[in-house]
């Protein structure tokens, strides 16, 4: 009788996709929230970043301050859409497994996690359609995948290190 052939799958790689899953509800959840919702949200983190980073914000004449609160406002949610799914493409990309630029196998698994991602963000867009006070962007869909194949590059990154390093011990 031959081999079954049995894969196992690495409890590393089941905790990530539970995370991705996890990601994706949060991400869900946010497109749920009505533009009311969402801007007091934003509102809140955009006046403490304000405070930070403009000297004299204080001093200001309120019309100053709205000009400026609303150009942080919208780098701040931009940078919001980017970092959950460079959040995303991370736990996704490491769910899958080996994933890489060299190989070809690798390259296909990097492939399908973005294209997984891209369309994970297309249907958000289209979900926020439904959404009281929301929209769908495109502008929103390419920062979503950009974001996702920084996550993807950075767990590639992290993992050729970390093979290196695992390299290096053996060898000693």
């Amino acid at each position: 009788m031959g081999r079954e052939n049995t894969q196992i799958i690495h409890p590393v790689r089941i905790f990530f996709a539970v995370l991705t899953a996890a990601v994706m509800v949060m991400i869900f959840m946010l497109s749920c929230e009505d533009s009311d919702d969402s801007s007091q949200r934003s509102g809140t983190v955009t006046e403490a970043a304000a405070e930070l980073i403009v000297d004299g914000f204080d001093e200001m004449t309120r019309t100053q301050q709205l000009d400026i609160l609303d150009t942080i406002e919208r780098v701040l949610r931009k940078l919001a859409h980017f970092s959950e799914y460079t959040l995303l493409g991370a736990c996704a990309a490491a769910a899958a497994g080996e994933c890489g630029l060299r190989a070809p196998e690798k390259r296909h698994r990097a492939y399908c996690v973005l294209g997984l991602c891209s369309l994970y963000s297309c249907t958000d867009e289209l979900h926020q359609l439904f959404v009281p006070g929301r929209s769908c962007e495109i502008r929103d869909v390419l920062i979503d995948s950009s974001g996702s194949l920084t996550g993807i590059l950075i767990t590639i990154g992290v993992g050729s290190i970390a093979g290196f390093v695992m390299k290096k011990r053996a060898a000693r």
